[in-house]
């Protein structure tokens, strides 16, 4: 029964088959999980992976040694079913600012503090305590950076003078007087080097740097005009 039922729970988790997936920690962990960069039999380490990915079944297991054991083994097997699924890429949300509609080059430059300029590392950061019925993954990093192959340089959003003008009249309909755009940049992870533990108590690393390094690939940046992401402005492709 215990089988059973631990296999029922695995089976209601959705697979990550987006084209790109949200930054949040599981599918974070699950990217690891995916490169291969670390070893999913290290007890330690598949207890850290069922608190952050499966918390219902750490909670409801974990107390029991002999329970749990045969959840472990449950996890493994589905981990291995499911890594084909696990997220390869990335859709990272960010909000700039349009600054003045420049009539020669017929595009909207973006503000100074918002100019998208030799960019090539994206950081998602985990400040909040993950927390699964008083547990935490001590174990897991939780700093990411993804870094591009090559820099980024988007100096505006091009549009011929009607389109810019629309979009101004638009946004000055909806309120949006700051001029705001809200952009999707779409990342695919080509390469993550192996994590190891300095010792057993210690945080999954890398050999050099903070956090976990993804090398990348930025594949396309999508820019709206509502936070809602349903009024494409714009598409950029490298």
């Amino acid at each position: 029964m215990l089988m059973v039922f631990i296999a029922a729970l695995l089976l209601a988790t959705p697979a990550y088959a987006e084209d790109y997936a949200s930054t949040n920690y599981v599918n974070l962990i699950k990217t690891l999980v995916r490169f291969g960069t670390f070893d999913i039999n290290d007890d330690d380490l598949i207890d850290n992976y069922a608190m952050v990915v499966e918390c219902e079944i750490y909670k409801n297991h974990y107390h029991d040694d002999f329970k749990w054991n045969k959840a472990r083994a449950a996890l493994r097997k589905a981990i291995r079913q499911d890594v084909s699924s696990f997220p390869t890429a990335y859709r990272y949300a960010a909000t700039l600012q349009l600054g003045r509609y420049d009539f020669k080059k017929k595009m909207y430059n973006f503000s100074e503090n918002t100019s998208v300029r030799n960019v090539n590392v994206f950081t998602i950061e985990n400040n909040g305590r993950i927390d699964c019925y008083g547990k935490q993954p001590a174990l897991l990093p939780t700093m990411f950076r993804m870094v591009l192959n090559e820099p980024l340089n988007i100096t505006g959003l091009p549009l011929p003078e009607g389109d810019a003008n629309i979009l101004m009249k638009r946004m000055d309909e909806s309120g949006n007087q700051e001029r705001l755009v809200y952009s999707d940049f779409n990342i695919r992870i080509t390469f993550i080097a192996p994590l190891y533990r300095a010792k057993r108590s210690s945080v999954l690393e890398q050999d050099k740097g903070v956090g976990v390094r993804m090398d990348a690939r930025l594949e396309s940046v999508n820019f709206y005009s509502d936070p809602e992401r349903t009024k494409l402005i714009y598409s950029y492709r490298p």
